[in-house]
Protein backbone atom coordinates (compact mmCIF):
# COMPACT_ATOMS: atom_id res chain seq x y z
CA UNK A 1 0.00 0.00 0.00
CA UNK A 2 2.90 2.38 0.56
CA UNK A 3 4.02 1.93 -2.58
CA UNK A 4 1.30 2.99 -4.32
CA UNK A 5 1.00 6.00 -2.68
CA UNK A 6 4.31 6.98 -4.04
CA UNK A 7 4.04 6.08 -7.61
CA UNK A 8 0.06 7.79 -7.68
CA UNK A 9 -0.43 10.28 -10.24
CA UNK A 10 -3.67 12.08 -7.58
CA UNK A 11 -0.83 13.08 -5.14
CA UNK A 12 1.76 16.33 -5.47
CA UNK A 13 5.16 16.27 -4.43
CA UNK A 14 4.89 17.56 -0.83
CA UNK A 15 1.90 14.65 0.19
CA UNK A 16 4.39 12.39 -1.52
CA UNK A 17 7.18 13.61 0.93
CA UNK A 18 5.22 13.94 3.94
CA UNK A 19 4.23 10.37 3.41
CA UNK A 20 7.85 9.23 2.78
CA UNK A 21 8.64 11.26 5.97
CA UNK A 22 6.06 8.94 7.75
CA UNK A 23 7.40 5.63 6.84
CA UNK A 24 10.82 5.84 7.70
CA UNK A 25 9.65 7.43 10.95
CA UNK A 26 7.64 3.92 11.38
CA UNK A 27 10.47 2.10 9.98
CA UNK A 28 13.03 3.34 12.05
CA UNK A 29 10.79 2.96 15.31
CA UNK A 30 10.85 -0.77 14.61
CA UNK A 31 15.30 -0.83 14.76
CA UNK A 32 16.37 -2.46 17.65
CA UNK A 33 18.03 -0.51 20.34
CA UNK A 34 21.94 0.44 20.43
CA UNK A 35 22.20 -1.73 24.33
CA UNK A 36 20.50 -4.25 22.36
CA UNK A 37 22.83 -4.22 19.56
CA UNK A 38 25.90 -3.84 21.90
CA UNK A 39 25.16 -7.23 23.63
CA UNK A 40 24.47 -8.62 20.63
CA UNK A 41 28.16 -7.98 19.99
CA UNK A 42 29.74 -8.61 22.80
CA UNK A 43 27.78 -12.05 23.07
CA UNK A 44 29.24 -13.44 19.60
CA UNK A 45 32.61 -12.07 19.99
CA UNK A 46 33.21 -14.39 23.78
CA UNK A 47 31.43 -17.09 21.74
CA UNK A 48 33.92 -16.63 18.99
CA UNK A 49 37.46 -18.72 19.39
CA UNK A 50 40.19 -17.34 20.09
CA UNK A 51 43.17 -17.69 17.96
CA UNK A 52 47.03 -16.15 17.75
CA UNK A 53 47.06 -14.62 14.61
CA UNK A 54 50.28 -14.76 12.30
CA UNK A 55 51.15 -10.81 11.15
CA UNK A 56 50.63 -10.14 7.45
CA UNK A 57 51.49 -7.41 5.09
CA UNK A 58 49.71 -4.39 5.34
CA UNK A 59 47.37 -4.54 2.40
CA UNK A 60 47.89 -1.32 -0.37
CA UNK A 61 44.44 0.64 -0.54
CA UNK A 62 42.99 0.37 -3.72
CA UNK A 63 41.02 3.37 -5.50
CA UNK A 64 37.17 4.05 -4.52
CA UNK A 65 35.02 3.92 -7.49
CA UNK A 66 32.72 7.27 -6.62
CA UNK A 67 29.31 6.50 -7.37
CA UNK A 68 27.82 8.36 -10.29
CA UNK A 69 24.65 10.70 -9.84
CA UNK A 70 21.56 8.43 -11.01
CA UNK A 71 18.13 10.04 -10.91
CA UNK A 72 15.10 7.79 -10.01
CA UNK A 73 12.06 7.31 -12.27
CA UNK A 74 10.14 9.42 -10.05
CA UNK A 75 12.75 12.65 -10.39
CA UNK A 76 12.88 11.98 -14.26
CA UNK A 77 8.85 12.18 -14.27
CA UNK A 78 8.61 15.19 -12.48
CA UNK A 79 11.56 17.09 -14.71
CA UNK A 80 9.91 16.18 -17.54
CA UNK A 81 6.57 17.09 -16.44
CA UNK A 82 7.75 21.01 -15.20
CA UNK A 83 10.08 21.37 -18.94
CA UNK A 84 6.96 20.30 -21.06
CA UNK A 85 4.48 22.41 -19.19
CA UNK A 86 7.16 25.18 -19.52
CA UNK A 87 7.14 24.56 -22.95
CA UNK A 88 4.15 24.30 -23.80
CA UNK A 89 2.91 27.38 -21.88
CA UNK A 90 5.53 29.26 -24.39
CA UNK A 91 4.25 27.97 -27.08
CA UNK A 92 0.81 28.89 -26.36
CA UNK A 93 1.98 32.23 -25.99
CA UNK A 94 3.87 32.02 -29.76
CA UNK A 95 0.66 30.01 -31.51
CA UNK A 96 -1.25 33.05 -30.05
CA UNK A 97 0.71 35.81 -31.25
CA UNK A 98 0.78 34.04 -34.45
CA UNK A 99 -2.77 33.85 -34.92
CA UNK A 100 -3.04 37.36 -34.23
CA UNK A 101 -0.77 38.32 -37.15
CA UNK A 102 -2.48 35.55 -39.44
CA UNK A 103 -5.77 37.77 -38.51
CA UNK A 104 -3.81 41.05 -39.34
CA UNK A 105 -0.60 41.19 -40.66
CA UNK A 106 -0.63 45.10 -39.94
CA UNK A 107 0.84 43.35 -36.64
CA UNK A 108 4.22 42.99 -38.35
CA UNK A 109 4.57 46.49 -38.12
CA UNK A 110 3.10 46.64 -34.45
CA UNK A 111 6.11 47.59 -31.68
CA UNK A 112 3.61 45.63 -29.11
CA UNK A 113 2.87 42.79 -31.12
CA UNK A 114 6.77 42.55 -32.35
CA UNK A 115 7.84 42.70 -28.27
CA UNK A 116 5.08 39.85 -27.86
CA UNK A 117 5.86 37.76 -30.32
CA UNK A 118 10.07 38.06 -29.62
CA UNK A 119 9.28 37.01 -25.78
CA UNK A 120 7.35 34.24 -27.26
CA UNK A 121 10.10 32.94 -29.61
CA UNK A 122 12.39 33.73 -26.60
CA UNK A 123 11.03 31.54 -24.26
CA UNK A 124 10.11 28.63 -26.46
CA UNK A 125 14.05 28.89 -27.08
CA UNK A 126 15.05 28.77 -22.94
CA UNK A 127 11.87 25.88 -22.99
CA UNK A 128 13.57 23.71 -25.54
CA UNK A 129 16.76 23.92 -23.58
CA UNK A 130 15.43 22.79 -20.33
CA UNK A 131 13.92 19.84 -22.31
CA UNK A 132 18.03 19.01 -23.54
CA UNK A 133 18.96 19.18 -19.92
CA UNK A 134 17.13 16.51 -18.47
CA UNK A 135 19.47 14.25 -17.20
CA UNK A 136 20.92 11.42 -16.23
CA UNK A 137 18.11 9.75 -18.03
CA UNK A 138 16.93 6.07 -16.65
CA UNK A 139 16.93 3.18 -18.86
CA UNK A 140 13.29 3.20 -19.39
CA UNK A 141 12.87 6.79 -20.31
CA UNK A 142 15.31 6.83 -23.63
CA UNK A 143 12.99 6.67 -25.75
CA UNK A 144 10.98 9.48 -24.27
CA UNK A 145 14.36 11.53 -23.80
CA UNK A 146 14.91 10.94 -27.69
CA UNK A 147 11.50 12.35 -28.53
CA UNK A 148 11.90 15.45 -26.45
CA UNK A 149 15.12 16.03 -27.84
CA UNK A 150 13.67 16.08 -31.48
CA UNK A 151 10.72 18.33 -29.99
CA UNK A 152 13.28 20.55 -28.53
CA UNK A 153 15.24 20.79 -32.05
CA UNK A 154 12.16 21.17 -33.84
CA UNK A 155 11.03 24.15 -32.08
CA UNK A 156 14.37 25.71 -32.57
CA UNK A 157 14.47 25.45 -36.22
CA UNK A 158 11.03 26.79 -35.49
CA UNK A 159 11.69 29.77 -33.75
CA UNK A 160 15.00 30.28 -36.22
CA UNK A 161 12.44 30.12 -39.44
CA UNK A 162 10.25 32.74 -37.83
CA UNK A 163 12.90 34.85 -37.39
CA UNK A 164 14.28 34.87 -40.88
CA UNK A 165 10.24 35.54 -41.92
CA UNK A 166 10.05 37.94 -39.74
CA UNK A 167 13.35 39.68 -41.00
CA UNK A 168 11.49 39.34 -44.63
CA UNK A 169 12.71 35.89 -45.99
CA UNK A 170 9.68 34.87 -47.30
CA UNK A 171 10.92 31.47 -47.95
CA UNK A 172 10.55 30.63 -44.27
CA UNK A 173 6.54 29.95 -44.66
CA UNK A 174 6.85 26.02 -45.73
CA UNK A 175 9.56 25.79 -43.27
CA UNK A 176 7.56 27.22 -40.48
CA UNK A 177 4.77 24.88 -41.09
CA UNK A 178 7.08 22.07 -41.41
CA UNK A 179 8.85 22.72 -38.12
CA UNK A 180 5.76 23.24 -35.95
CA UNK A 181 4.17 20.00 -37.25
CA UNK A 182 7.12 18.08 -36.10
CA UNK A 183 7.22 20.01 -32.93
CA UNK A 184 3.44 19.11 -32.14
CA UNK A 185 4.27 15.69 -33.18
CA UNK A 186 7.15 15.19 -30.93
CA UNK A 187 4.89 16.73 -27.86
CA UNK A 188 2.58 14.09 -28.40
CA UNK A 189 4.97 11.25 -29.04
CA UNK A 190 6.50 12.40 -25.90
CA UNK A 191 3.16 12.06 -24.23
CA UNK A 192 2.16 9.10 -25.33
CA UNK A 193 5.22 7.49 -23.91
CA UNK A 194 5.10 8.70 -20.52
CA UNK A 195 1.91 7.70 -20.38
CA UNK A 196 3.02 3.87 -21.27
CA UNK A 197 5.48 3.95 -18.97
CA UNK A 198 2.89 5.36 -16.42
CA UNK A 199 3.07 2.75 -13.02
Amino acid sequence: MIFSLFYGDNLDIMQKITYLLVAILILSACAPSESFIQTAVAQTQTALPTSTVAPTATPIPTATIQPTATLDTQAYRAAVDRHTSAWLAAYSDFQGSFKEVREDTNLLRDASWKTRMNNAMDSLIAASAELDSITPVPPEFEIANGYLEQLASETRQLVLAFKLLLGGDTTQADAIIEHNNKAVEYMQFTFDEMKRLAP
